[in-house]
């Protein structure tokens, strides 16, 4: 025999060694031509370190197929998710990885394994992963489809579907569970179930989750994702249809986080996802029924970047004449510390239904804990509540009971709409600040929120803020928020745009067109309203300042100024309508504060144009400016500035362009550089035809 040659008779190669269903242990090999049948042969035979099994099409479901440890490094290659498929039939787990062998498996769908920790694969070294898919597996302690125990765990591109951690109340990570160091790549999770982490559940150490889908998971906690003391990064992904699920006839039923659970000591942050159409739904007939955070629900510490959170909702429902049903967040829950920048949190909701007292908060946000906002917007979010007893609902937008900032952010058509024949209690359409919490807000834009109560003993207060402890405000717009009632109980509707029932700091902001009134105060402390935008330069105060008494002296006013006050066809002049004065005629320099940029004045004129006949420009450190170009007839232009209720004209003369009249001037001689005499004898030459064309000869 030649050495090296390649024949069926040949010895095997430890270090490429082929299984098929149709082998044979006994007879084969492991070449490619005599394959062994199990894949227990196929590891105790294959080199540790270089070694490569290759398992060929068909269905592994004998004894070795299953069942199995590895304890040395390889390759375990099969011929595609659709060719080949170890099927444990619920028997046994599949693989367990052991003395951190670093396991690469690639190409296999691992089916119907069952164990205590990872149905499928329970890894202790470094396993890696790619092209597999994950179906009906289960664990009944943690992972479902795999448990990474402190080792590393890459998973790229695989998919997991219907694999289930299923002891009641104590099972984690229904597709993985991860308590060392896991990275997840480009993967897919359908319909995963679990206690908490319905698909993933991540504990202690770093898991960072980049390109994925997670799709109808449920847990009661954590229905795609459940962080517990650990460090998570979630980016490029997303998370849908996932739903946190809790039914009882107990004390305590709750139903948190149905995309995602971060809990407490947890790091979390989340880039460039979607995360949508999830619902955590609390019912039965115990006592205590909660859903919290729709979409997310953290107790740890959060971020979200460059984000949207859509569609999810918080409920809550039941009949039994002891409950006490809460729904709060219906797009997120914070009770720790959350940062939102750049991202969009709408058409989330709460619902609370129950025939005793309902309690339905935050349906953008609810939040006792730390929480700052940048660049954002929160609308469209909905507090929806029917009961037969009493209801308190507040924060359309956001419920805040810690500490709150907000900037450079729109809260808008955020709503509550509450129905009872009891005792109604709502309030804060885009915001409620409790009496625990502290709002700070710069460069916000708070319009078109509301609030509605239908029957009962009305209490139906502040359609865009509800503040019930400290709330600071500047450079913010407050416009066209509402309260309505049906019956007018304990108070009527007030506080369309505010109601205070604490201490306000509220400067440089426009607060126009609300209904009931701009602001309600019912507090001892008195309200610091200086210098705002009433809507025009001569609010009736009488009619947008109600309860007792504010502070609201002196008021921005408008300027209207034409530069130059005079132009001539052609030309241009600059119109200024200028809000940086106070009614006592004070300038404020704009550095230290000015009506909110970006608020939009109308311009007109009769003759010119401004852009056209009406045009807007939007307002810079408290101008807004426009030019006004002569380029019609001469005449005099009437002109407007207007915002809100507020008009003033200002005339600017266009005067004709003046066009000189021909002259004889008389030339000096002693300018012309010739003699007096030359110029006489030039012109009578001139004449007398001394200059004619000479003929041809």
């Amino acid at each position: 025999m030649t050495v090296g040659a390649v024949t069926a008779a040949d010895p095997i190669d430890p270090d490429n060694v082929f299984i098929s269903p149709d082998g044979n242990d006994t007879d084969g090999d492991g070449s490619n031509i005599k394959p062994y049948q199990t894949i227990y042969k196929g590891l105790e035979t294959a080199n540790n370190n270089t070694g490569t099994i290759y398992l060929l099409s068909g269905t592994y479901n004998t004894a070795g197929d299953y069942g199995l440890t590895v304890n040395k490094s390889l390759n375990i290659i099969g011929s595609g998710q659709d060719n080949t498929i170890i099927d444990a039939g619920n028997h046994n787990h599949i693989v367990v990885i052991q003395n951190w062998a670093t396991v690469n498996i690639l190409q296999i769908t691992f089916k119907n394994g069952s164990g205590s920790y990872g149905g499928s694969i329970l890894n202790r070294g470094n396993l890696t992963v790619e092209d597999c898919n994950f179906t009906g597996n289960r664990a009944s302690n943690a992972g479902g489809a795999i448990m990474n125990w402190y080792g590393t765990l890459q998973v790229t591109s695989c998919t997991f579907t219907d694999n289930t951690a299923n002891i009641p109340n104590h099972a984690y990570g229904g597709a993985i569970a991860n308590t060392g160091t896991s990275t997840i790549i480009d993967s897919t999770f359908n319909s995963n179930t679990a206690y908490e982490g319905g698909a993933v559940f991540h504990y202690l150490g770093n898991c960072t989750i980049n390109n994925s889908n997670f799709q109808g998971n449920t847990a009661d906690r954590g229905g795609a994702i459940y962080n517990k003391e650990g460090t998570l990064t979630l980016n490029n992904s997303t998370l849908e249809f996932n739903t946190a699920n809790a039914t009882s006839t107990t004390v305590d039923v709750v139903a948190a986080g149905a995309g995602i659970y971060n809990d407490n000591d947890s790091t979390m942050s989340i880039d460039n996802c979607i995360i949508q159409n999830n619902s955590a739904t609390a019912s039965g007939e115990g006592v205590n029924i909660s859903a919290a955070g729709g979409g997310i629900c953290n107790v740890g510490n959060l971020i979200i970047n460059n984000s949207l959170i859509q569609n999810n909702c918080a409920t809550a429902t039941a009949t039994s004449q002891l409950n006490i049903v809460s729904a709060d967040g219906g797009g997120i829950y914070n009770d720790k510390v959350l940062l939102i920048n750049n991202s969009i949190i709408q058409n989330n909701t709460v619902t609370a239904n129950a025939d005793k007292d309902v309690i339905a908060n935050g349906a953008g946000i609810f939040s006792n804990g730390d929480m700052a906002i940048n660049r954002s917007e929160i609308q469209s979010n909905a507090i929806i509540v029917t009961t037969n007893a009493g209801v308190g609902a507040y924060g359309g937008g956001i419920q805040n009971g810690g500490n709150l900032y907000i900037t450079d952010s729109t809260l808008q058509y955020n709503t509550i709409t509450a129905t009872t024949p009891g005792i109604n209690r709502i309030g804060g359409g885009a915001i409620c600040n409790s009496f625990a919490g502290n709002t700070f807000i710069d460069k916000g834009n708070i319009q078109y929120n509301s609030v509605a109560a239908i029957d009962g003993n009305e209490f139906a207060v502040g359609g865009g803020i509800y503040n019930e402890n400290v709330l600071l405000i500047t450079n913010s717009t407050i416009a066209f928020n509402t309260v309505t009632v049906t019956n007018e109980g304990e108070y009527a509707p007030v506080g369309g745009g505010v109601c205070n029932f604490g201490v306000i700091v509220a400067n440089f902001n426009r607060i126009v067109n609300n209904s009931p009134g701009a602001v309600h105060n019912d507090a001892e402390s008195v309200p610091d309203l200086q210098y705002n935008w009433w809507g025009s330069s001569n609010p009736e105060f009488s009619e947008i300042i109600t309860g007792t008494s504010m502070d609201y002296d002196p008021w921005l006013v408008m300027r209207y100024t034409a530069n130059p006050t005079t132009i001539t066809q052609g030309c241009n002049s600059t119109l200024n309508a200028d809000f940086r004065y106070d009614s006592d005629g004070t300038f404020h320099d704009p550095a230290l504060g000015h009506l909110p940029d970006g608020t939009v004045v109308t311009f007109t004129t009769n003759l010119g144009n401004v852009g056209s006949k009406i045009a807007t420009a939007l307002t810079i450190d408290g101008v807004a400016t426009i030019l006004l170009r002569g380029d019609e007839a001469a005449g005099t232009a009437l002109t407007s500035a207007a915002l809100d209720l507020e008009t003033m004209y200002l005339t600017v003369p266009v005067t004709p362009i003046t066009v000189n009249a021909v002259t004889t001037n008389t030339v000096g001689m002693q300018n012309t550089g010739t003699p007096p005499v030359g110029i006489v004898l030039a012109t009578l030459m001139v004449l007398s035809g001394f200059f004619r064309t000479r003929k041809k000869e």
